[in-house]
């Protein structure tokens, strides 16, 4: 693949732009150099794929911004990551809105700190907050700046920390409260499991109680049923006694009727012997021993 001399010169003056030295502004050389050789991956949107073909990208062999910056040096490549490019370029476009920044040592990464916290100031609901478009004009100022916030910042978590502490207090105290609730709570329900017990006792007492009351239930049936068959059986034995009563007592008032009629002949008998003479008397009770006979 012929690659242009161009493309080759490009290729090398990013990679010695990286740098390796330990130079905190290094990623800012690099930028100058990007914004210098390839203005176009520092405009809005992503570049067509024409304005890729026409400048070093392509030249290289790569299709994109991205593909070059992750490819290995050897293959033409930059040998590093997208998300630190894209850190850079943030911060970049911080110091192309406010050049004075391009003079001092500072990271990508302070840079960002500085416009974040300037926006944060910006939005802040504090009266003494800056306004919407300031932005520090040199280091003394931004320096001031910074000293002012992280004083403040120190203010709040100091504040925040008392908060927290008394909060923290108030929990406290709300678990003493609780744990003396949960005692009582704890306490008392002892106390009904305790009552319970005593109420089960008396339950299985009165069960107890209820068993044996049925048992002797049981046991009174059994013997009045009992009873009632032998009172059956006494009746049976009464009712049969009365008969034989009875019938001696028909057979002795039979016998009465005939006594007496008995008596009565005897009686008519002896009227009549009295009114005989003596041997006529012999004469008829010889003739009624006869006939007796």
């Amino acid at each position: 693949m012929f690659i242009p001399s161009a493309a080759s010169i490009a290729h090398d003056e990013l990679l010695a732009a990286l740098g390796t030295e330990n130079n905190p502004a290094q990623w800012m050389i690099f930028m100058e150099a990007v914004t210098r050789l390839l203005p176009a991956v520092l405009s809005s949107g992503r570049p067509s794929r024409e304005t890729i073909e026409r400048c070093a990208i392509g030249q290289l062999g790569f299709k994109s911004w991205k593909e070059m910056i992750e490819a290995p040096i050897n293959d033409g490549g930059l040998g590093w990551n997208i998300s630190a490019w894209k850190s850079w370029r943030r911060a970049w476009a911080v110091i192309e809105a406010h050049p004075w920044l391009r003079n001092e040592p500072l990271t990508s990464s302070e840079v960002i700190q500085l416009s974040l916290k300037v926006k944060e100031a910006a939005n802040s609901d504090d009266r003494d907050s800056i306004m919407p478009d300031w932005f520090p004009e040199n280091m003394a100022e931004a320096e001031r700046f910074l000293s002012a916030r992280r004083a403040e910042n120190k203010a709040q978590i100091a504040q925040k920390i008392e908060a927290e502490a008394k909060a923290a207090a108030t929990i406290d105290a709300q678990l003493t409260q609780s744990a003396q609730t949960i005692q009582t709570q704890q306490e008392r329900i002892e106390l009904l499991e305790k009552e319970n017990s005593q109420h089960m006792a008396l339950v299985q007492e009165y069960h107890n109680q209820q068993e044996q009351q049925a048992r002797q239930y049981l046991d009174l049936q059994a013997t009045i049923d009992l009873l009632s068959t032998q009172l059956t059986a006494l009746k049976d034995q009464v009712q049969g006694q009365r008969q034989r009563t009875l019938a001696l007592l028909l057979r002795l008032r039979a016998g009465r009727r005939q006594t007496r009629r008995q008596l009565r002949k005897a009686r008519a008998v002896a009227r009549r012997l009295r009114q005989m003479p003596l041997w006529g008397r012999i004469l008829a009770v010889f003739r009624g021993y006869q006939a007796g006979r």
